[in-house]
């Protein structure tokens, strides 16, 4: 698990970047070391974080071809793809894997089968190939230029010194204050673009696809894969660590750990001081049943304080608050010396366990756009459902993270209108779900994991996006109306799981930022400072008044304030 980077020579002249502030913008990424090389016309860097094989340096080299390799991420089936591309290794080091690959099977098949990464190979003559895992788990942002690839980096604040002027656009600035994400930045010189949405593998002379041969995948039931994936997942050469909610999904994964001599696994569970302790008894009552030794880690307010560092190493505002839970949790887990920590993303996309799925099979397509909603500040459940069937796109305006009209008040008109997003014809429940896995996780689950374990020094790893898992016929989109509520995943682990976990309802992640923003002065210090409020994006009156009617208790706008605030940190990111 590392932060790559990489530049054509001629490009880097040109934007007049800095390679050397590049790299050392992705050192928290990869604490264990700084490396670089030029080949091929480029120039390669990468931050490591070492998972495996730790003296083994990177990039790497293939000596048969003179390819060279920088390597984020972790191949979770290495233990059998060394038996069938491992001829002529030379370290136990992941990133070899792509190399050999390539060498003994072709371009066509340089993709590992399972895991999460993102990786660059280029040839000596400068060519080569850019890949990432199916579900976008490693960031990468790819400049292309005149249809051929010209430079890439983990995150945005990399790319940034290398001479990229990125931003957000006003589109996408409205996703972020309707969704608490967006989608992908834009370059403001030239003919450059800017992609964040690479899957599979691509060339770097032209753009152009590669596309891969399928390999089998598993014939076992929806346990048995599960039990394989985690297993996978958690052989490593360093301490592993479970984040345990106390959900289904993390019960199941602590189910499906591989047995271990000596002290147990390692779990983490949150809890917000001051919150109901339901979710802590039940990751007791799982940690009991499989002999885990669990930390509890109680968070307070001032866990929002991490939210400026976070937001400067990423590069772009971090619209998701429960990242700063989860990176509670990380840190919690690295100073006990845990090193990659196992979670339970995708398992509510992949396996329909969302209460919106079932509201999705009665929304309309398009909304009654002539009926009256809701009150505008109004939202909890009911009021979001209300305001679904009301609006021109029913079911993303469910996962809306504000109510419109705290954002009346405080945002410019401009930014007010819900942005359109893309949302499959056909059966309304499967484009739902659909939009869950190419939205909600991709934009907004997965990179909140990603920035929360790396900012701690920790590789985080989903078992339930392993290809076997995914490949399950309970996880094809075919299977929803018969597996709403996690039906499928309930009956694998009926034997295996306390009766109250199979039993309980879905609470989510969540902070309770109304009560902190009225306890804490932090993100409210923040808010009225003069320099927010005087920002175009922001009517600073309306905004002032958000906050005193929130903080009088008249008002419950936390999360649409969080977001305020952490725009705000954003752009003082660009001004430092």
């Amino acid at each position: 698990m590392c932060g790559i980077v990489g530049v054509r020579a001629e490009t880097l002249t040109r934007s007049r970047g800095d390679f050397a502030a590049a790299l050392a913008a992705l050192r928290w990424r990869g604490p264990d070391g700084l490396a670089q090389v030029t080949h091929g016309g480029w120039h390669l860097g990468i931050a490591r974080l070492a998972i495996t094989d730790v003296d083994a340096p990177q990039p790497l080299v293939c000596a048969a071809s003179a390819r060279q390799i920088v390597f984020n991420g972790a191949v979770t089936s290495a233990s059998s793809e060394w038996l069938r591309f491992g001829e002529g290794r030379r370290t136990r080091n992941d990133a070899e894997l792509p190399l050999l690959r390539w060498r003994h099977a072709g371009v066509e098949q340089v993709a590992p089968r399972c895991g999460h990464h993102a990786f660059a190979i280029v040839a000596s003559d400068g060519d080569g190939v850019l890949a990432r895992d199916r579900f976008g788990e490693k960031p990468l942002y790819v400049v292309r230029a005149g249809g051929r690839v010209v430079a890439f980096a983990s995150t945005i604040a990399a790319l940034r010194r290398l001479g990229f002027a990125v931003q957000l656009p006003e589109a996408e600035q409205a996703r972020f204050f309707h969704f608490g994400w967006h989608a992908t930045p834009t370059l403001q010189q030239g003919d450059a673009t800017l992609d964040d949405a690479l899957v599979g593998v691509i060339r770097l002379r032209d753009g152009a696809p590669v596309p891969q041969r399928a390999e089998a995948t598993s014939p076992l039931d929806l346990r048995a894969r599960l039990s394989a994936a985690v297993q996978r997942c958690a052989h490593a050469e360093v301490e592993v660590g479970l984040a345990l909610s106390g959900g289904l999904d993390s019960a199941c994964l602590a189910a499906s750990l591989p047995e271990r001599r000596g002290p147990g696994w390692l779990a983490y569970q949150f809890r917000a001081a001051g919150e109901p302790g339901d979710e802590r008894e039940l990751a007791r009552t799982v940690a009991a049943r499989f002999a885990l030794r669990l930390r509890e880690v109680d968070g307070d307010a001032r866990v929002l304080r991490a939210l400026p560092e976070l937001t400067a190493m990423l590069g772009l505002p971090v619209g998701d608050p429960s990242t700063l839970a989860a990176h509670a949790v990380a840190r919690a887990a690295a100073s006990d010396g845990v090193r990659v920590l196992l979670s339970g993303e995708g398992g509510d996309e992949l396996l329909f366990g969302y209460r919106r799925h079932r509201a999705a099979r009665f929304l309309p397509r398009r909304g009654c756009t002539w009926l009256p909603g809701p009150p505008a500040g109004a939202h909890g459940y009911p009021a979001r459902l209300w305001r679904a069937f009301t609006a021109r796109q029913p079911y993303p305006t469910l996962l809306h993270a504000a109510a419109p009209g705290v954002l009346r008040r405080a945002l410019v008109a401009d930014l007010l209108a819900a942005p359109a997003v893309a949302f499959a014809a056909g059966d309304r429940l499967e484009a739902a779900i659909a939009f869950d896995r190419d939205e909600y996780l991709r934009r907004d689950l997965l990179p909140k994991l990603d920035l929360a374990t790396m900012a701690a020094g920790l590789e985080g790893r989903c078992p339930f996006l392993d290809a076997d898992v995914v490949a399950a016929p309970e996880t094809q989109l075919g299977a929803a109306r018969s597996g709403l509520g996690k039906r499928a995943l309930r009956r694998a682990f009926a034997e295996l799981l306390p009766r109250e976990v199979l039993r309980q309802r879905k609470t989510g992640f969540g902070l309770p930022l109304d009560r902190w923003l009225r306890e804490d002065d932090f993100l409210a210090d923040v808010l009225r400072d003069r320099r927010s409020r005087e920002r175009p994006h922001v009517l600073g009156a309306g905004l002032a008044r958000v906050l005193d009617d929130h903080r009088a208790g008249r008002l419950a706008a936390g999360h649409a304030l969080y977001l305020f605030a952490a725009f705000e940190f954003y752009l003082r990111t660009l001004e430092a």
